[in-house]
């Protein structure tokens, strides 16, 4: 079963020719299997996920601001 997706330290690459982004991924399963794959985005899911990354970003230093040291 798949546990959860990690990306990989390299970066995404867009393809103009397919009209797409290609994000280097690491699957890593609950039997401790990792398989390295890439997720494909269309151009409407690269809008939406870097709508959904700005927010996570956002929401990431309005915490840190809320953080007493």
């Amino acid at each position: 079963m798949l546990r959860h997706i990690t990306p990989l330290k390299r970066d995404m690459q867009y393809d103009h020719e397919a009209a797409q982004a290609v994000l280097p991924v690491r699957a890593h399963f609950s039997d401790g299997r990792v398989v390295d794959t890439t997720v494909v985005f269309d151009p409407d899911q690269m809008q939406v996920f870097s709508i959904q990354l700005e927010r996570a970003i956002a929401a990431r230093q309005h915490a840190f601001s809320k953080t007493p040291w």
